[in-house]
This record gives C-alpha cells, sequence and structure tokens, in this order.
C-alpha cells in the first residue's frame, strides 16, 4: 500500500468519525500519518506503506502526500469534495481501519499544531530534523515506538 492510499482511508474514517476528527487539514494529516505508520510498525514490524518519513520544519511528512494535499493549504480536508471523493473511492479493509481507528481515537481531536509540537517531542524527529529534510529512517521510527509499547493513553 502506498502513504496516499492510507492517508485517504484515514480521510474517509475521519470523515465518518466527526466526533473523533472535527477537522483535519494537510499538516494535521501528516502528523497523524506519522503516528500511524511509527505505532503500525511498533506493533506489526512492517511498513504501513512504501514510502519514506522525512523529518521536516513542521514535523514528519511524506513527501507524495504533501504534493498532493499542499494545494488545500490549511483548510478542512473533510470539507473538500474533490478529496472526499477520492477517499470514497478506496477499498474496504476492516483490520487496517481498526488500526487506523486506533490511531484517530488518540490524535483525532488535537489541533494540527498540537500535533507538530507532540512530534517534536519525539526523539527521532529531534535526532534527523537538521533544519533541513532529512529521511527518518523506518528502523528507528519502529524502535522509537517499540519504546512506548503497550499503547497507553500517556505516550
Amino acid at each position: 500500500m502506498n502513504a496516499l492510499e492510507v492517508a485517504y482511508r484515514l480521510i474517509k474514517l475521519a470523515r465518518e468519525n466527526r466526533e473523533l476528527v472535527p477537522d483535519l487539514s494537510q499538516l494535521k494529516l501528516q502528523k497523524i500519518l506519522f503516528y500511524a505508520a511509527s505505532w503500525y510498525a511498533a506493533q506489526r514490524n512492517e511498513r504501513l506503506f512504501t514510502e519514506d518519513l522525512y523529518a521536516w520544519k513542521y514535523g514528519p511528512v511524506v513527501p507524495a502526500v504533501y504534493e498532493a494535499f499542499k494545494r488545500f493549504e490549511s483548510r478542512d480536508l473533510l470539507d473538500e469534495s474533490q478529496v472526499t471523493t477520492e477517499a470514497d473511492a478506496v477499498a474496504e479493509d476492516a483490520a487496517l481501519d481498526d488500526d487506523l481507528m486506533s490511531v484517530l481515537r488518540k490524535y483525532g481531536k488535537m489541533s494540527a499544531y498540537e500535533l507538530v509540537a507532540r512530534t517534536h517531542d519525539e526523539w527521532v524527529w529531534r535526532k534527523n530534523y537538521s533544519g533541513s529534510n532529512e529521511l527518518m529512517p523506518f528502523e528507528e521510527i519502529k524502535e522509537a515506538f517499540l519504546q512506548k509499547l503497550p499503547v497507553s493513553a500517556n505516550n
């Protein structure tokens, strides 16, 4: 699966669960995508999607997802008909949806900037951010979140 497919799954789930995710800008989507990939790596010992994550100024980013959604700037993706039409076309995957819903329950009510601050506190971002867009190696992401298992409300 690629990161854009996962992003559309997250958008679809968020739109169906507005009580958990009241809004979803492209910035917030990037941070939730990071947490989804990180917890998935720690729990399943595999990648959620094929693309790498990079440490950018405002936290972890998947460049292909950024390119797909940057034109929406800070607008709520859940209200953009073009985005929601694409999200509705994503095939069902109950097991993956369960994993993604866990992430949305944990992070969905946070604002984009709360999530930016939170990702800046993650050692894997701090280690790899040097003022430019540096790769965050999968093994380091996995290790960072293995240290947090089991998932708790404090992680």
